[in-house]
């Protein structure tokens, strides 16, 4: 496994093969930053993995399969009410149930650490692109 974390003023930290404390360790500090954070644990065989990011008060989770779809994450019913927040990439229309918390990306990195999947409990919503954006 791979685990990428870039943190407040870009701080950048990589690990190979990381162990669960480090991962961990990482996700907790989202908590503390009010700026914003993109974390990323990757299966190195199937390329698949899952990312984070934004801030302690509005996190984003995504997973991208082994044939690279990227879906969010959500928990609970689906609110089909939409938002746009900000990505690095551009904007990203979301579900107000995608909008989640920093204990979600405990329970869906520890699990994909395990894994190599997402817990079956989040809801998958393929993500919208850049350019299905600007075609609405």
């Amino acid at each position: 496994m791979q685990f990428l974390y870039v943190g407040a003023k870009n701080a950048i930290q990589k690990f190979q093969d990381p162990d669960w404390d480090q991962v961990y360790s990482a996700l907790k500090s989202i908590n503390k930053k009010e700026g914003r954070t993109y974390v990323k644990l990757q299966h190195e065989v199937s390329e698949s993995y899952v990312m984070c990011y934004g801030s302690k008060r509005a996190l984003l989770i995504e997973y991208y399969d082994a044939e690279n779809q990227s879906f969010l994450l959500g928990e609970g019913i689906e609110k089909p009410v939409e938002t746009l927040i900000q990505g690095s990439a551009g904007p990203v229309r979301v579900h107000l149930n995608e909008i989640l918390a920093v204990a979600n990306a405990y329970d869906v990195f520890e699990f994909f650490h395990r894994a190599n999947t997402i817990p079956s409990r989040y809801s998958l919503r393929a993500k919208q692109t850049q350019l299905e954006l600007q075609n609405l």
